[in-house]
């Protein structure tokens, strides 16, 4: 709950474009949600149920993606499919959430900061 708020205040500081988590549960978007923020929530996860429960929450557009085992590479394909959606564009700011190693779950322990890059 206390670094959903972190990377939520971060978010609003830096005026991020976007906060955006990898999650299979649903659990790491939902604390986000429940923090308000100004920005969207992008969740991509793996499983369609999770990202039909993801729908009701605030702020929160689920979207269907794998989930790898390297965060790069995932971080890279995320923000990849948020620039085909439109949903960000090459130059915003945007702030990831969630947790490492990816596979293993569990509760979230990153934020990391990024900015867009041209395609």
């Amino acid at each position: 709950y206390v670094l959903a708020r972190a990377a939520t205040t971060l978010a609003a500081q830096l005026g991020a474009k976007a906060l955006f988590v990898y999650t299979r549960s649903g659990k790491s978007a939902e604390t986000l949600s429940l923090h308000r923020p100004d920005m969207p929530v992008y969740a991509l996860t793996p499983e369609p149920q999770t990202a039909r429960r993801l729908s009701l929450w605030y702020g929160v557009e689920a979207i269907l993606s794998p989930l790898t085992e390297e965060l790069e590479p995932m971080f890279e394909q995320g923000i990849s499919t948020l620039c085909e959606r439109g949903s960000v564009s090459p130059g915003d700011l945007v702030v990831l959430f969630g947790s490492s190693p990816v596979s293993v779950g569990g509760p979230p322990n990153l934020i990391n900061v990024r900015i867009v890059p041209e395609p």
